[in-house]
Formats: C-alpha cells, sequence, structure tokens
C-alpha cells in the first residue's frame, strides 16, 4: 500500500498497528508457543499509536479517513476479533456513510472482501447492515465493490504478474468524483 509517498506491506502497517504495550514476561502461551488472547493489554487500553490511528477515521481530510480504512485492511486479517472489534470495527463501519464516495469505495471494498468474507464477522448485524448499504450506495464504483466476488480460499497463490502493485490493493481514487472535502 501506498502511504504518504511511502510504500509500506500490508503486514508492516499490521505491525505498527498492533504496537500495544509489552505483554507480561510470565504470559501464558497456547498449545503452538503463541501467546494466548487473554493475555494481551484489555481493549480499553489503547496506546497513543492506535489512537492517532482510529482518529484517523474522523479526520476532516477525505484522505485520512481513507487512510484509515487502509490500515483496517490487513488488520482484520492478523488482530485477535475481540480486539479489532473493541478499537477498529465501528469507526470502520461508519466509513460505509461517509460524504467522500473515494472512502467509502475503500469501506467498500474491506467490507465485501475482508469483513463479509471471513467467518468471524459475517454474521455480525453492524457489518452486514453497512454491506447492504454499500451495495445500494449512489456511486456506481463503491455499489460495484461492494458487490465484487469474495475472494477464493483456494486461490491463495500470488498472481505470476511482474507487477510490484500487490493484487489485494484498494483503489485510492475513484475518478467519477471531486474529493476537495
Amino acid at each position: 500500500s501506498r502511504c504518504c509517498g511511502i510504500y509500506m506491506t500490508n503486514r508492516g502497517m499490521a505491525v505498527l498497528m498492533m504496537r500495544l504495550d509489552e505483554l507480561p514476561p510470565t504470559t501464558p502461551a497456547t498449545e503452538d508457543g503463541q501467546p494466548s488472547d487473554s493475555t494481551l493489554a484489555p481493549i480499553s487500553h489503547v496506546d497513543s499509536t492506535t489512537a492517532r490511528v482510529i482518529a484517523l477515521a474522523t479526520e476532516p481530510y477525505f484522505a485520512s479517513r481513507q487512510m484509515f480504512v487502509l490500515i483496517c485492511e490487513p488488520l482484520v486479517d492478523i488482530m485477535p476479533q475481540a480486539r479489532f472489534t473493541g478499537m477498529f470495527l465501528n469507526p470502520l463501519l461508519a466509513l460505509a456513510n461517509d460524504k467522500v464516495a473515494n472512502v467509502r469505495l475503500a469501506a467498500a471494498l474491506v467490507t465485501s472482501q475482508k469483513l463479509i468474507a471471513s467467518a468471524e464477522y459475517r454474521d455480525h448485524p453492524e457489518v452486514k447492515a453497512a454491506y447492504d448499504r454499500l451495495k445500494q450506495d449512489p456511486d456506481r464504483d463503491v455499489r460495484h465493490n461492494a458487490s465484487l466476488p469474495l475472494p477464493s480460499q483456494s486461490s491463495s497463490t500470488p498472481s505470476s504478474s511482474s507487477s510490484s502493485t500487490p493484487a489485494h490493493s484498494i483503489p485510492l481514487i475513484n475518478s467519477n468524483v471531486d474529493n476537495k472535502t
């Protein structure tokens, strides 16, 4: 993804966002050696980096709100569901009603390709409501992104294209809209 002129992998953005307080040294682990979800910092605790990212969702500039959606894209896959739901889901879903079509365009893609495609989120009533709203959006590009077929679970191999743009990138610009807001 392109962030403020800097190219960053989705994993890099996610690692940046997951920089919460250190786990205690005696962290119980699961069978595979990973820390258990119950030992992570409480959802109510948000460090300054995470707070700044969440604040992007309500910034007056559309590019900041759009950046929030782009940051949420990889977090859906790698962040524990309770943590993502507690910190990022409501601000993300609120952007499905944004006044700027480019923000709704990104929200539509994350909602349809990440949230609805995920077993953890697809039955969530607010996710379903946002998804239905985006499928009825006045902008045809937003409707198109909300209606894209779900990603195939079997096509996890990357394309053989030599392009440096990841296949899962969210389009940043809707050419049919004036985005001076």
